[in-house]
């Protein structure tokens, strides 16, 4: 079903200016727009953004904690300590359990689209030969062969014979 035009108006929020800039920019920068909508990168994105934020709070935390001698500065520095290691170790944690086995599972999966496409190419060539119905090559069997005359005697293939020529 496809949207009116009052319908992708509402879509965006905009108004009818802003909505045709932001048309013309994801029309100039179509493939950008197609690799992210598709792809993990916002998941890299947002993984590096985590890891940082996480290695700052972890390093900002125990300083913090470490020079300080107040209660309340030393809560906030093991509190922000504890949220950043929680934070860049989840994803650590995350690249070992989704990324990598993600990254190799497309490995794989482009490995076997090639290799089937390696076999289509190979099967191509003989669908593509089209002979008449009455052409046959020399190592083919007639139709009497076939059902088993050879050379004049009864129905039935001899004993030791086979129906097609050897090779």
């Amino acid at each position: 079903m496809r949207t009116s035009a009052l319908e992708s108006k509402a879509l965006f929020g905009l108004g009818e200016e802003e909505r045709r800039e932001v048309l013309a920019w994801v029309g100039e920068n179509l493939p950008y727009v197609r690799r992210t909508a598709v792809g993990q990168r916002p998941v890299y994105w947002i993984l590096g953004f985590g890891l940082v934020v996480g290695l700052v709070a972890y390093v900002g935390g125990y300083l913090i904690k470490t020079s300080s001698t107040t209660e309340p500065l030393g809560l906030v520095g093991d509190l922000l300590y504890t949220f950043g290691w929680a934070l860049w170790t989840g994803v650590v944690v995350v690249v070992f359990l989704q990324i990598i086995p993600e990254a190799k599972r497309r490995q794989f999966k482009g490995a076997l689209d090639a290799y089937e496409a390696a076999l289509r190419e190979e099967a191509e060539p003989e669908a593509t030969k089209h002979r008449p119905i009455d052409s046959r090559s020399a190592d083919q069997p007639t139709a009497e062969q076939a059902l088993g005359h050879f050379e004049g005697e009864g129905r039935g293939v001899r004993q030791g014979h086979s129906m097609y020529p050897e090779q």
